[in-house]
């Protein structure tokens, strides 16, 4: 009777193991820990299956489109395992922490605005991004986002970006967005000419010596900076219309609240007109 009690507690012993490992199990739960994403991708579910059992890595590799704008998410962990996402949209949550979308390859489409991200150098693995929005956030720098050369769109406005320099490697941009940034310095962009629209309003821009040329219909928002100097912009416009004409009849161009727009005894606004650039001075963007 000796052999009993031992291999009863053995027996107990291999049991309380088991129960722990399903307990540490991927569920639901541990899978995706904030209730607010977990209710979102379990909507998904239900929609796709009809079921709204506990969320299994073989649910998240299922999800292809995830629109979860203004549900109260603070966490995307999980979303490593939505290996097949291609678009996502997060705008107006909570988010801090991008880290789990660097996992999600696929993804072409991301629009992160209105949130608290500090970091986007994880989204610099997300190769196959060509549109990216992170408005109104808490960014300073662009840094990390250097390997996006597929990116067309990228939308950093309300930010606390300065640095241009890691987008002068992104060449195949055609909307570039940092209105209400700290920029400064605008030589690092010079060499984007796929750009038709690039905004730089409400920046500290002294300069515009060093611009991108536009290709075709081209807007450039530089409203609300310390502009008093357009000479670099007229002679831009003349070095086009006497050569190529890629972009000076189809420019507008934004200069409202800048010292030029008040005191222009030159007459280069006049020109830059002449030359066939629309130039418009309302302030607002």
């Amino acid at each position: 009777m000796k052999w009993i009690l031992p291999s009863l507690l053995a027996g107990l012993v291999l049991w309380a193991g088991a129960s722990t490992c399903r307990a540490d199990e991927p569920t639901g739960g541990n899978l995706v820990p904030d209730e607010q994403l977990r209710a979102v991708l379990l909507e998904l579910k239900q929609h796709r299956t009809g079921s709204a059992d506990a969320l299994t890595e073989d649910d998240l590799k299922n999800v292809y489109v995830l629109h979860a704008q203004g549900r109260g998410i603070k966490d995307l962990s999980g979303l490593e395992h939505c290996r097949n996402l291609g678009e996502a949209r997060f705008s107006n949550n909570a988010i801090v922490d991008v880290g789990p979308l660097a996992s999600c390859k696929k993804l072409q489409s991301l629009d992160l605005a209105h949130n608290q991200i500090v970091d986007v150098a994880p989204l610099g693995k997300i190769e196959k991004l060509q549109y990216l929005n992170v408005e109104d956030n808490k960014i300073a720098s662009l840094t990390g986002l250097e390997p996006l050369v597929k990116l067309n769109s990228l939308y950093a406005a309300h930010n606390e970006i300065a640095s241009l320099e890691p987008a002068a490697q992104l060449t195949g941009l055609w909307t570039l967005d940092l209105d209400h940034n700290r920029v400064s310095d605008t030589a690092p962009i010079a060499a984007l000419e796929r750009l038709t629209s690039l905004g730089l309003a409400h920046n500290e821009i002294e300069s515009v010596a060093k611009l991108p040329r536009g290709n075709g219909t081209f807007k450039t928002y530089l409203q609300g900076n310390r502009i008093s100097d357009v000479a670099p912009l007229v002679a831009m416009a003349a070095d086009d219309a006497n050569g190529e004409k890629r972009f000076v009849t189809f420019w507008w161009l934004y200069l409202g609240g800048n010292p030029i727009a008040q005191d222009d005894p030159s007459q280069q606004l006049a020109e830059l007109e002449k030359l066939g650039v629309r130039v418009e001075l309302e302030l607002d963007r």
